[in-house]
């Protein structure tokens, strides 16, 4: 492996879809976080889950690492959005 180096980010591109397909489980977790950060994402749903298809080893991504990530924005997301809602609810009254 090489030394890690400077990279302009416009250079940067995705990698290989891996997979051609996600199992239903998966596409029914994958689907759910998106469901409730999406409207964040500069993406679609078509788009995220062809980025989990990109990852080498799918099933340990959607299971591990990857989709903790995507549940810890979720609940951070609805976190933000009731306390929005709360500020919302004590300025209207």
């Amino acid at each position: 492996m090489s030394e890690p180096g400077y990279m302009d980010a416009k250079q940067l591109r995705p990698g290989p879809i891996h997979h051609k397909s996600l199992s239903p489980e998966r596409l029914e977790q994958i689907n759910a976080v998106f469901d409730v950060i999406g409207s964040y994402l500069d993406t679609n749903l078509e788009k995220f889950e062809l980025n989990f298809m990109r990852d080498l080893y799918t099933e340990s991504e959607v299971n591990g690492i990857g989709l903790a990530f995507w549940r810890s924005e979720t609940r951070n997301a609805v976190w933000v959005e009731n306390a929005a809602i709360q500020n919302q609810s004590k300025t209207n009254a």
